[in-house]
């Protein structure tokens, strides 16, 4: 799979050529491979056939990045530490009534290069299973996209901050992949 590192010049790439490509979570292009990768004691966190590794993953994202959304003051709890994020966790499993109220929120650009993350292994994996030519690139992404349908689904539920759904993300992201 690509290096930590090429992942990492491709999120930079990304965020420097295309305006609508933004990065502004602090520390999420150092933290984001380690934590798909390694951090939650399970390697590409997130599309493991295990029906529960999307939901892990969403929570390790939530845990380290992530705030609390109150409905009722329509403002972010601003959240500072995994540990704070922690003991909301453990409030709002204990007490279903505060569910009503508070909302988990995971920042949009994290979700998105971990999916990013996965596509670039995808590709990745496909390039040295199946060599291509260079003109059949595109090949590579069509790979990508089969083999993330459990993902895509699951991406069906959640909503960006501008309230697309996450499969319109999912398409831009791959449109952006394709152009390049």
């Amino acid at each position: 799979m690509p290096s930590w590192d090429l992942h990492k010049r491709i999120y930079k790439l990304l965020r420097d050529e295309v305006e609508s490509f933004a990065i502004w979570t602090p520390g999420l292009t150092d933290r984001i491979d380690k934590i798909v990768d390694r951090d939650y004691g399970e390697h590409d966190l997130g599309r493991r056939e295990d029906p529960s590794s999307f939901q892990r993953l969403l929570n390790a994202l939530w845990l380290e990045f992530g705030d609390i959304w109150d409905s009722l003051s329509n403002e972010f709890l601003n959240t500072r530490s995994r540990y704070e994020r922690s003991e909301w966790q453990r409030r709002l499993a204990t007490s279903p009534s505060l569910q009503n109220r508070y909302m988990v929120y995971i920042p949009d650009d994290a979700l998105v290069l971990a999916t990013l993350h996965h596509i670039l292994d995808l590709c990745m994996h496909c390039m040295l299973n199946d060599p291509l030519k260079e003109d059949e690139a595109e090949l590579m992404l069509e790979y990508a996209r089969r083999a993330l349908r459990g993902y895509y689904n699951k991406l069906r539920e959640l909503r960006s901050m501008t309230e697309r759904p996450f499969t319109e993300v999912f398409e831009w992201l791959m449109g952006i992949l394709k152009e390049r």
